[in-house]
């Protein structure tokens, strides 16, 4: 999935730490006081989603395999206005 829209950044550590989880910690292990981390704020005004059928790795050789066979992709692609 891609959204598209204007983004700006939410200074606001308490509601930093209401988001924060332990899937999070995966990508910034010093937690939600690492400089790197950002809340972001979207205001969506499209989006775009592909799907195929089949698991993850399906769904990775459909956008794969048209790269490398010069295919065109075989899945389901849809846009919205937001």
């Amino acid at each position: 999935m891609s959204v598209a829209g204007r983004a700006e950044i939410v200074d606001d550590p308490a509601r930093l730490g209401e988001y924060w989880s332990p899937a999070v910690d995966a990508w910034f292990p010093d937690g939600p006081d690492d400089p790197a981390v950002a809340l972001l704020r979207v205001d969506a005004e499209s989006g775009e989603y592909w799907h195929s059928a089949g698991g993850r790795v399906a769904t990775i050789v459909s956008l794969i395999k048209p790269r490398i066979t010069g295919e065109t992709y075989e899945g389901e692609n849809g846009k919205v206005d937001l």
